[in-house]
């Protein structure tokens, strides 16, 4: 994380896991990558002004539609 200022920004792994509904057969879907993003002192605390999300692999079944 670098900070100057007012403005900061960030890298991050990011690992995530979807459940399915009960509705919706299939495993989980796994996904990772990295995280990109910058942020803005406000006078309430730090604000995203902006974030990217790479993902570099995923494993399992992504959802269906709900109909």
């Amino acid at each position: 994380m670098r900070v100057a200022d007012d403005r900061a920004s960030l890298q991050a792994t990011l690992t995530a896991t979807h459940v399915h509904r009960d509705d919706d057969p299939g495993d989980h879907l796994h996904v990772g990558g990295y995280v990109e993003a910058e942020a803005r002192r406000a006078p309430d605390g730090w604000r995203f002004t902006r974030m990217r999300i790479r993902l570099v692999w995923t494993e399992g079944d992504p959802p269906t539609p709900p109909k």
